[in-house]
């Protein structure tokens, strides 16, 4: 299955400006693939803090 994912968050809680954040989210995308998960698309949209992605997975449960 392919997902559309948007997500959008402030200026006061982007994580470009959070070390910690982006430890987090670079984690994220590199283990999705071990946990079943394939990212075909990946688009930030820096002036309106939005992040875009399509991703497939087999279900929507968590792994």
């Amino acid at each position: 299955m392919l997902f559309h994912i948007q997500s959008t968050h402030s200026y006061k809680t982007c994580g470009a400006n959070d070390p910690e954040k982006k430890k987090i989210m670079r984690s994220a995308f590199l283990s999705a693939e071990e946990k079943g998960i394939k990212i075909h698309s990946l688009v930030v949209n820096r002036p309106s803090h939005t992040v875009y992605m399509v991703a497939e997975s087999e279900t929507f449960e968590e792994h």
